[in-house]
């Protein structure tokens, strides 16, 4: 459950970090979604491509997509409250990356990878 709460939670992180890219390079409303549910889900599916997952499991399941949407809709709606947080959503994104190297190398071995193919992967 904790697992599933934290994969959540980074998926919006990732998906919040990427709506601001798109927002501050201009994009339209589409680019900014498009780029947020890449951010957010794109590392899980790299991951699942890696570990022939097939289809990926990070969209497999709606409701990471939808996390990820969500998460879009909400920092482009609160852009300039985000650009101005920026240190505490770096802090985020950090945090979420070693959240995500650590549960990717741990689904690595889940799925019979060697230990050095767990650390590259995670």
């Amino acid at each position: 459950m904790l697992q599933l709460v934290l994969n959540y939670l980074g998926i919006a992180v990732f998906a919040s970090s990427g709506a601001m890219v798109a927002i501050r390079k201009g994009f339209d409303l589409f680019g900014i979604a498009a780029l947020g549910v890449m951010t957010g889900v794109g590392g899980g599916v790299v991951r699942d491509i890696f570990l022939n997952v097939s289809p990926p499991t990070s969209i497999q399941h709606w409701p990471n997509v939808t996390v990820a949407l969500a998460a879009t809709a909400v920092a482009t709606l609160t852009a300039r409250l985000f650009i101005r947080m920026r240190r505490i959503v770096l802090s985020l994104d950090a945090v979420g990356m070693g959240f995500f190297a650590t549960s990717g190398a741990a689904i690595a071995v889940d799925h019979g990878a060697s230990w050095f193919a767990a650390v590259l992967i995670g």
